[in-house]
């Protein structure tokens, strides 16, 4: 199973004022340094029906984004073991961004496999850094991404409080 893990816009937050965000579709809550605007639903057709609900923030010009999504994979979609096909996401978002693995480690929320991330990359001349928090609950991948320009780096402690605030609702 090989799964394509987004990489979206950049975003940065010390003094904001963080929300958070409710998702009973998305079976999650996060906590974002400002309020987060919802994209249109994403439908890709070449696997099946695939869903996916995105919010993102942009902070400091556009130069730091904060995003929170998840994506109901089709049951024609094979997945079997979660962290193969977590660890295939993560391979394929770095060598789609030529980037460079600089933080990797499994993580678990709750019961279920995740994985926790970052690569650097080329982004128009500039140095940008991915962070990502992904997990497989059944057959919905969510994800948190943290994406700024070396010139504006996010701090650790938001990076941190973003990634810490993620919960999973009861089902």
């Amino acid at each position: 199973m090989t799964l394509a893990i987004v990489v979206t816009c950049a975003v940065a937050a010390s003094a904001a004022e963080w929300k958070e965000l409710k998702s009973p579709e998305g079976g999650f809550s996060v906590q974002f340094p400002g309020t987060p605007q919802k994209l249109k639903p994403q439908v890709e057709k070449a696997t099946g029906k695939v869903t996916s609900s995105t919010w993102v923030l942009e902070l400091d010009k556009g130069n730091t984004a904060y995003t929170a999504m998840f994506t109901d994979l089709p049951a024609s979609l094979q997945l079997g073991d979660p962290q193969a096909g977590l660890t295939a996401g993560r391979d394929l978002a770095i060598k789609d961004q030529k980037g460079k693995l600089v933080f990797d480690r499994k993580i678990a929320i709750g019961s279920y496999p995740g994985r926790e991330f970052a690569f650097t990359w080329n982004n128009a001349g500039e140095e940008a850094t991915s962070h990502f928090q992904a997990v497989f609950v059944k057959r919905r991948l969510l994800q948190l991404v943290v994406v700024c320009h070396a010139a504006s780096p996010v701090d650790e402690k938001d990076l941190r409080k973003f990634f810490d605030s993620f919960v999973l609702l009861k089902e």
